[in-house]
């Protein structure tokens, strides 16, 4: 809407005899082809930094090292150093040995994956393409979950998971009719 109430404004300008508007050198149609273009780039600058916000965003959500904070409060021990060096749910159950460990770093990872995509949806309202923004913000999930930005200022160095369990969020998040019933 508001893009659209700018287009308009830009448009109702190139119309108006306003003597300040076309002062210059340039013709009527000069002014109406730079005032297009300047739509178009605002536009684009717009869906630009849409796209920045949902892909930081995301890869703040998925940066949350769930199963490192899990094992380090139950057993005390660094998930990093054990089994496969893995931050996620299977090292969880491979470390640990036990199977509620591993349940609850899986919800709690599926559920990063689920708001990568439910942050876009609640911006839905602003009439930007939906697609694009749940594409990168589910993207940002992944990307923060395989490089956590938690790690990288603690040891100065990226570790995480796999995402798989974050991707299965993702999924649901995207289409959970189909997710069970892909026929």
């Amino acid at each position: 809407y508001v893009l659209k109430s700018f287009c308009l404004i830009n448009l109702s300008k190139i119309n108006s005899p306003n003597p300040f508007f076309f002062s210059g050198s340039k013709s009527v149609i000069d002014t109406q082809a730079d005032n297009f273009i300047k739509t178009i780039i605002a536009y684009f600058g717009i869906i630009l930094y849409m796209i920045l916000l949902f892909l930081i965003a995301g890869y703040i959500i998925g940066s949350f090292p769930t199963a490192y904070f899990v094992v380090k409060t139950f057993t005390g021990r660094d998930i990093r150093k054990e089994e496969t060096g893995n931050v996620g749910a299977m090292n969880t159950a491979r470390a640990t040995g036990k199977f509620y460990l591993f349940f609850l770093v899986f919800i709690i990872d599926v559920f990063k994956g689920y708001l990568g995509v439910l942050v876009p949806h609640m911006f839905a309202y602003l009439n930007y393409d939906l697609k694009l923004a749940i594409t990168f913000g589910a993207f940002g999930v992944v990307l923060g979950h395989c490089y956590s930005l938690y790690f990288y200022i603690k040891d100065r160095k990226f570790s995480g998971g796999k995402a798989i369990a974050s991707l299965f969020g993702i999924l649901i998040g995207v289409d959970f009719y189909n997710l069970f019933m892909p026929w």
